[in-house]
């Protein structure tokens, strides 16, 4: 494999160092516009289907600092629900 082009690595690590944007807003879900790209291969690469839950579920990993950065409290894997609505086996609350 020949090695690498220094233009290459250059902007390869311009991509990863770039600043990121915290002050952007969040579009609405409604401005979201999301083409399925493979259901229009057929059926040969595309099959729909129904969403099933995990069955059995258990925790494997939880983060206190992300959830107190999205707002939700310190033991919020206590929930009843929590596990269950992860897993896709429940709505939650309504």
């Amino acid at each position: 494999m020949p090695p690498p082009r220094p233009w290459a690595i250059a902007r390869y690590t311009a991509l990863m160092t770039a600043p990121i944007n915290t002050k952007r807003e969040t579009p609405a879900h409604e401005d979201f516009c999301w083409t399925n790209r493979f259901a229009g291969l057929g059926s040969d690469f595309y099959s729909e289907l129904t969403a099933q839950g995990l069955p059995q579920p258990y925790w494997i990993a939880t983060s206190r600092d992300c959830a107190s950065v999205l707002g939700w409290p310190e033991h919020w894997t206590d929930w009843n629900d929590a596990l269950s609505v992860f897993s896709g086996n429940s709505g939650g609350a309504t």
